[in-house]
């Protein structure tokens, strides 16, 4: 679906849609993915500065005026980026340094919204502009309970597991039997060292969004001398949770088996109750 092109009834309707955990798809504006390119022939380590001052020149020397559509913020690692707010189908472009430690040990880039219901997604684009990581948003428990949007994109040279909003069950199975359903693995995504183009995209179908986000180095403490345990802790995880899916689902598929079973045997049961009935007006009269 195309947020830019679709009409307010239709994008009212795929919000009311959404609201019952109905996934429904959409796609990148093609003048976002235009001005990745645009960002990208400049390089993004002259995104955040040279196309920012020639918007500035070509607007009569106004920094307020220039094409800020040109404009790639700085995302310092390890500092929390505040104050975004993005319209429907656009997007803000961030530029983030890379060194060869944050290479070798991996990134999160993490964003998140003040609502539940917003929909956004962060984009890493590759040195031609194109698309080379995505990761859309869902409704998680934030630090103080409540739900609120949020997304994590894991580049690391190490696979991971990411586990997002189930989707509705079609049946009447308990909801934790597909509470892992939308378990993946992902491989190995960890950036090279140098300058990368980053975008946060607004996905909403109503409303704009306000988000912060920050890049967090995967850098292991050397002072901690449980830093391999707890690696090693959550590889036991990741193939615990694995283990897990596999499990519910199976769990799943012996309560829809049973369950038949059981309408089976009830239906069967009510026919013998009939055949019983209907016996007794026959049998009376010989017991008289």
């Amino acid at each position: 679906m195309d947020v830019e092109n679709v009409g307010w009834l239709g994008r009212f309707l795929a919000a009311q849609v959404s609201k019952f955990g109905i996934p429904i798809p959409t796609s990148v504006s093609p003048e976002v993915l235009g001005r990745a390119k645009q960002l990208s022939k400049k390089g993004p380590s002259s995104a955040s500065s040279d196309l920012h001052e020639q918007a500035a020149a070509d607007n009569k020397g106004d920094p307020k005026g220039g094409d800020k559509r040109l404009y790639a913020r700085p995302l310092r690692p390890g500092v929390l980026s505040e104050g975004h707010r993005l319209p429907l189908a656009a997007a803000e472009f961030f530029t983030l340094q890379v060194n060869e430690r944050m290479a070798d040990h991996g990134v999160v880039l993490a964003a998140r919204s003040k609502r539940k219901n917003d929909r956004f997604r962060i984009i890493v684009f590759d040195s031609h502009g194109d698309v080379r990581h995505m990761c859309e948003s869902s409704a998680l428990p934030g630090e103080s309970g409540k739900a609120v949007a949020r997304c994590r994109l894991f580049l690391t040279p190490h696979s991971t597991l990411s586990v997002g909003a189930p989707f509705p069950s079609l049946d009447d199975t308990p909801p934790v039997c597909h509470s892992l359903d939308t378990l993946e693995e992902r491989g190995p995504s960890a950036l090279e060292p140098g300058s990368h183009l980053i975008a946060v995209y607004c996905d909403n179908f109503l409303s704009t969004i306000d988000f912060t986000i920050a890049a967090v180095p995967m850098e292991p403490s050397d002072r901690n001398e449980n830093s391999a345990k707890r690696v090693a802790a959550m590889s036991s995880v990741a193939d615990e949770l694995k283990e897990k899916k596999v499990e519910l689902n199976s769990l799943a598929e012996t309560i829809v088996a049973r369950r038949d079973a059981l309408v089976r045997a009830q239906e069967e049961f009510k026919a013998a109750m009939a055949q019983a009935a209907a016996e007794e007006p026959k049998v009376n009269p010989w017991r008289s």
